[in-house]
């Protein structure tokens, strides 16, 4: 069922509306009438919506027609505006159609109502439709030149019986001209790069003569000296006459050309860098296997490249590394952009040991993160490291061996002398004191002599080497040596020694060195610090030996530490000498009032006495 015209009718006379409206719906249309007199009710009809077609009369008492249709001509345009009127010149009739009205009938001729709605209604919706047309238009224009704008492509028409061209809003744009500027070939040629301009002619030229579609790139060279990169694109169109048009489209890819060859760039850069540095290069996803590694890696561990792809990287280091490498492998996974660097060992394809240092990376990416893992080869310098470290401490022991030995040789034969000459001396007394102060006198040039003999030795020797006595021990057994030494009126401190770790077998002239250490420095606490408690840790690691000596004494002044000693006293630079040797770390820490902590870190690799089975290590101790 249609539903009823809906007329707004400006009438004065009841009847006349009501015989309309009996007219329209004798014919079959039903309707419903708003009949409405004056200015303030047209108006507030005029606000609802829901009116098909406005009726009116020309002429009312407080209102006129002419008024009425401008009104609505101005708030409801798209409204069919018919006058219905008993009298209506001519001239008036042709303004009220040339300000809008849609018709008008005369009521001596009410029977051309019907017809002039149908017109009306027709003609209404005509303009309405238009009007959704010009709208999608206009709305499509602006969408097609946001969307030119945004993808930097223009659009470009030329019709080649005439020569005629045209150019959108961005086509100006990319060739740098004005909007305003009309098209033409002499401007575009004026554009495009020297060395591209007779390639572009020689192309246009062959799909005109061909009438075909045609595609091609070439460069601009602009005004400032910069160059642009466009692809162009052409269809070719025939009308009915046989003309041919073609319609273009003008794509600047200059950004995508400049971010296509520096990604070209970068990525020749990496390759380069990752395929020839002489760096092991592991790039490891986040369930361990090796994604990739460079040619460089993989020959260092005696593996071809494909032989690496897609294996556990675990799988290639040392078993008692494993834990460490793991543990520091799920760190960069929970910490992503955060370097780790840690020293561990690698097992080549033939079984050997590759020491390595290895710096590590997660990174984000679409498929999951990602570890960047670059390895340096320390193998070598490590045994250098370690094989310098033991011929010095090997020399300094046989050194001091042979100060030993001459000053047995001088010194205690010396004494011996003395000792016999002081016998006879005494043997002589009280019968013989001319020869007994002749014997005494002689034994104190003797004295003299074996000063002067044993003077360079005994400067050169601070103390014998420590018997092959565990560290504990020694420590335990000086501690309670200085609590016994304690003045009577002196409350002695507390001591103990607590170890860490399972006890390992130190190298003997190392282990000499790390007590000298921790003997100055519990000597240090007991006698100068006024503590309560001193303690001596020792943490036994499989990658390092610590001993921390700790008391809650009075703390060393910040200006002895920073100068590294008092004037005339040489134990702590003794204590420093004798870590910078050993390659060890020395740390101190003391606050006046809350006590001193020395900390002494040595590599294990230095520290314990090497396995028989370990390749590349053999120290032999040798007297000189």
């Amino acid at each position: 069922m249609k539903s009823p015209l809906r007329i707004l009718y400006l009438e004065d006379d009841p009847q006349d509306a009501e015989l309309v409206q009996a007219m329209l719906e004798a014919e079959g249309v039903v309707c419903l009438v708003t009949r409405v007199e004056t200015q303030a009710d047209f108006l507030a009809s005029l606000q609802q919506d829901g009116f098909d077609l406005i009726l009116a009369d020309y002429s009312l008492p407080s209102f006129d027609g002419i008024s009425a249709l401008k009104l609505a001509v101005d708030r409801r345009p798209e409204l069919p505006f018919i006058f219905v009127s008993g009298k209506m010149g001519e001239e008036v009739a042709i303004e009220a159609l040339k300000i809008g009205a849609t018709d008008y009938v005369l009521k001596t001729r009410i029977s051309r109502i019907l017809p002039s709605v149908h017109r009306a209604l027709r003609e209404g919706q005509e303009r309405a439709e238009r009007a959704i047309a010009e709208e999608a238009l206009r709305r499509s224009e602006a969408y097609l030149s946001g969307a030119q704008r945004l993808s930097q492509t223009g659009s470009v028409g030329w019709k080649v019986s005439s020569g005629e061209l045209y150019w959108s809003a961005e086509t100006h744009r990319i060739l740098a001209y004005d909007p305003t500027t009309k098209p033409t070939v002499e401007l575009f040629l004026q554009r495009v790069h020297p060395e591209d301009v007779a390639p572009v002619k020689q192309i246009v030229e062959r799909a005109a003569q061909d009438k075909k579609d045609y595609e091609h790139k070439y460069r601009l060279l602009m005004p400032d000296g910069s160059i642009k990169y466009i692809h162009f694109v052409a269809h070719a169109l025939s009308d009915v006459s046989g003309d041919i048009e073609f319609v273009g489209a003008m794509m600047d890819e200059t950004a995508a050309k400049k971010a296509e060859e520096a990604l070209r760039l970068s990525e020749e850069q990496w390759r380069d860098v990752f395929e020839n540095n002489p760096i092991m290069y592991f790039m490891v996803d986040a369930a361990g296997k090796v994604m990739a590694v460079n040619p460089f890696g993989a020959e260092q561990l005696g593996y071809r490249v494909d032989e690496l792809v897609g294996q556990p990287v675990f799988s290639f280091f040392c078993e008692s590394d494993c834990a460490e490498v793991q543990t520091n492998f799920a760190l960069c996974l929970e910490q992503l952009g955060c370097g780790k660097s840690w020293e561990f060992r690698c097992v080549r394809k033939d079984g050997t040991v590759l020491r390595v240092r290895g710096s590590a990376k997660a990174v984000a990416r679409v498929n999951g993160p990602i570890v960047l893992i670059a390895c340096e080869d320390i193998t070598e310098q490590k045994r250098a490291e370690e094989a310098l470290f033991h011929v010095g401490l090997e020399a300094r022991v046989a050194e001091r061996m042979r100060i030993a030995r001459e000053m047995h040789d001088t010194l205690l034969q010396s004494l011996n002398g003395l000792i016999l000459r002081f016998q006879a001396a005494r043997n002589m007394l009280p019968r013989r004191p001319e020869d007994a102060i002749r014997i005494l006198d002689s034994a104190l040039t003797r004295a003299d002599q074996a000063i002067t003999e044993s003077r360079d030795a005994i400067q050169g020797l601070r103390s014998a080497p420590v018997a092959p006595i565990d560290l504990a021990d020694l420590l335990t057994a000086m501690g309670q040596e200085m609590a016994d030494s304690q003045e009577p009126n002196r409350d002695s401190p507390t001591f103990y020694v607590k170890v860490e770790g399972e006890r390992q077998t130190l190298s003997p002239p190392l282990q000499d060195e790390i007590y000298r250490i921790g003997r100055e420095a519990l000597r240090n606490a007991f006698l100068h610090a006024g503590a309560r408690h001193i303690e001596a840790r020792i943490l036994y690691d499989e990658r390092l030996l610590r001993l921390r000596i700790r008391d809650d004494g009075k703390g060393i002044a910040p200006k002895v530490l920073e100068e590294g000693g008092r004037a005339g006293h040489w134990g702590l630079i003794g204590i420093r000498e004798r870590a910078k040797r050993m390659g060890a770390q020395l740390d101190f820490w003391s606050e006046p009032g809350a006590g001193t902590e020395v900390q002494l870190t040595v590599p294990a690799s230095v520290a314990y006495e090497p396995s028989a089975a370990e390749p590349g290590w053999n120290p032999v101790l040798q007297d000189d």
